[in-house]
Order: C-alpha cells, then sequence, then structure tokens
C-alpha cells in the first residue's frame, strides 16, 4: 500500500478516496487516511 501511494504522490495527486470495510479501516487510518462522510476514507497527499 506504501508503494501505490508514493506512485500516486509522484504522478502529483493531491487526494486518494476510498471505501473501506470495517475490518480494513485501521490499516488505512494507520497511512494516514481520514474518516469523511461514511464510509469514505480520505488521504490529502
Amino acid at each position: 500500500m506504501e508503494a501505490l501511494l508514493e506512485w500516486f504522490r509522484e504522478r502529483g495527486a493531491h487526494r486518494i478516496r476510498l471505501t473501506a470495510t470495517a475490518q480494513a479501516e485501521p490499516l488505512y487510518s494507520s497511512l494516514g487516511f481520514a474518516r469523511r462522510p461514511d464510509p469514505l476514507l480520505e488521504l490529502r497527499l
């Protein structure tokens, strides 16, 4: 996942939005994603 985030950064992405299961949310939170209106998570690069 960290390599994928770096790939996005290298290409100029400023935001990643995703939906995640409750089981996966801790992983994404640990990478810096913040909860948005359920079930959206977002990371600003």
